[in-house]
């Protein structure tokens, strides 16, 4: 559960915004506002170069910045919302089943 504390939170908790930020900026960690817990921000999807098994390739990345507020959610249940959310949305099939349960 991301949420440790659900007792706790009341109204809007959780933001999600679009690509922000300086031109030419690769990351920007988005600030939580008042009564948000927590905010996922997407940076912009780009052409970048990474290291696949032992290789340097490059690959169409979409950076994403997670902010939190310590105080209500655990940091390792954190971790593993980012790390499921990546899993979703490397995997095609992931993907479209997540958006199908949701509605």
């Amino acid at each position: 559960m991301l949420f440790e504390k659900d007792d706790l939170l009341r109204g809007e908790m959780v933001s999600v915004i679009g690509p922000g930020g300086k031109p030419g900026t690769e990351v920007a960690p988005p600030v939580i506002i008042d009564p948000e817990v927590a905010i996922l921000a997407t940076m912009k999807i780009a052409d970048r170069v990474r290291v696949v098994d032992g290789s340097i390739v490059v690959r169409r990345t979409l950076p994403l910045c997670l902010s939190f507020d310590h105080r209500l959610i655990d940091g390792a249940a954190a971790a593993r919302f980012a790390n499921e959310l990546k899993t979703i949305l490397q995997d095609g099939a992931k993907l479209l089943a997540a958006v199908n349960a949701v509605g």
